[in-house]
């Protein structure tokens, strides 16, 4: 049986930018009637997608749970 260890992040090393990752994310949305939808960088099939059905079933989970927002949800 071989001895193996593990590596981890130790609480002795400094914070900093080598412990986090900086990316830079350019935000956008799509509005629907009852929706604004957010989404970044190649998101934007998927938020059109999620978006036609967010709207299609608005109804049927309004009904369902007999409460009907009174803003946009986000």
């Amino acid at each position: 049986m071989m001895n193996e260890l593990s590596v981890a992040q130790s609480s002795s090393e400094t914070f900093g930018r080598n412990r986090l990752q900086f990316k830079t994310m350019k935000w956008r949305y799509i509005s629907t009637y009852n929706f604004d939808i957010y989404y970044y960088d190649g998101g934007k099939e998927l938020a059109e997608f999620t978006a036609e059905f967010a709207e299609s079933d608005f109804e049927r989970v309004t009904n369902l749970t007999g409460f009907t927002p009174y803003s946009k949800i986000k």
